[in-house]
């Protein structure tokens, strides 16, 4: 049996606007050694443009509202690297069900990140890897 070469897909869809573009790096930005970017170039620039606009609204304020600020801007990137929808839920990427994105659906990390899978999935995941290593012996 030989090994096959993986098909890569044709059109990719954009993770911020949800549009579909061709799967090549005129559309997507190449990352180093593991693919394509998630974001398409378009998504990506708007987002860099936004940020001298940041910067300036937060040189522009007191000590006290540049902490709040910045806590904010914080949360919301916590938010967004968890995918937390703006109804306060969150979709596992094992089950595909939503749940409330709340430590008792989903593990929370130091970090304040929270796990992709709930807690039922997360511990299936677990004990599938578990089992697969005893029966091989190790």
């Amino acid at each position: 049996m030989g090994k096959r070469a993986k098909t890569l897909p044709t059109t990719k869809c954009c993770s911020k606007c949800g549009r579909e573009h061709p799967n090549t790096d005129k559309f997507f930005q190449p990352l180093k050694g593991r693919g394509l970017s998630a974001e398409c170039r378009d998504c990506l620039r708007a987002r860099f443009r936004k940020f001298p606009e940041t910067r300036k609204a937060i040189k522009q304020v007191g000590p006290e509202a540049r902490r709040q600020l910045r806590a904010e801007m914080k949360a919301a990137a916590a938010r967004r690297r968890s995918h937390i929808n703006d109804d306060g839920t969150k979709q596992c990427i094992g089950c595909k069900n939503s749940f409330p994105a709340t430590g008792k659906s989903f593990y929370m990390y130091k970090s304040g990140y929270m796990d992709g899978r709930c807690k039922s999935c997360r511990r299936d995941y677990q004990n599938a890897g578990y089992r697969t290593e005893c029966e091989d012996g190790y």
